[in-house]
């Protein structure tokens, strides 16, 4: 404490040097008996703990050495705290922006999925619209033979008249499985009803288009026994 006092004076009677309020001959300065009986009252207050000032002044140095390694060890402390809540920060976000890159996969593989299978629907309605357009081509074809041939402008036979019907019946066939593909979910329209008539009508007595041809082929057929007849007479 006595240290510290004079410590304390010769600071401020420099300082007042400085500003110019005291000169140096007006100083009070402590001399050298008053350092020692600071010291000698050093010494006798530490009971016996330092055997020497030398050691007094060594254990303070020490002292002070390791409260400024300290202090610069909490600085560093808190300097790695924070940069460890920034890593912690940067973490976190990391992690929102993983989630929202997995559900954003996830959408994009279920998008793929229903592309593709548009897509496979896409094709299989094609295959069944190039069967159908073969088959009206082919019954144009067929028409027009009929059209075009004097044997058979007036009255075409049961068979060709059977061919046309089997013909129609195909591309009947064709028109209503492509629609109904497109209409899974509506099973009692009239599209999948009339592809039922189309495929149960050996049991039944067939769709519209085929009761019409068939009357078609019999009378066909009618025609051809009544010129035979005649001709026998």
């Amino acid at each position: 404490e006595e240290a510290k006092r004079l410590t304390r004076e010769v600071e401020e009677a420099e300082r007042n040097v400085a500003e110019g309020k005291q000169s140096k001959k007006d100083i009070d300065l402590p001399n050298p008996k008053t350092y020692e009986q600071a010291f000698e009252n050093i010494m006798r207050c530490n009971h016996g703990v330092y055997p020497s000032l030398h050691a007094l002044i060594k254990d303070f140095v020490d002292h002070e050495d390791t409260t400024l390694e300290t202090q610069n060890v909490r600085k560093e402390l808190a300097v790695k705290q924070t940069q460890v809540e920034q890593y912690q920060q940067k973490g976190t976000a990391r992690g929102r922006h993983r989630e929202i890159v997995d559900g954003l996969d996830a959408k994009l593989k279920k998008a793929k999925a229903v592309n593709d299978s548009y897509d496979s629907k896409h094709n299989d309605a094609m295959h069944i619209m190039d069967q159908v357009k073969k088959g009206i081509s082919d019954l144009l074809i067929m028409l027009e033979d009929f059209r075009h041939t004097p044997a058979l402008n007036s009255a075409p036979s049961s068979t060709d008249i059977v061919n046309v019907v089997k013909d129609l019946g195909s591309v009947e066939e064709l028109v209503s499985t492509l629609l109904e593909q497109y209409d899974k979910n509506t099973k009692t329209t009239v599209n999948v009803n009339n592809s039922k008539d189309v495929k149960s009508g050996s049991a039944e007595k067939g769709s519209g288009l085929e009761r019409m041809l068939s009357g078609l082929s019999d009378a066909g057929v009618k025609e051809e026994e009544e010129a035979e007849e005649e001709e026998e007479e």
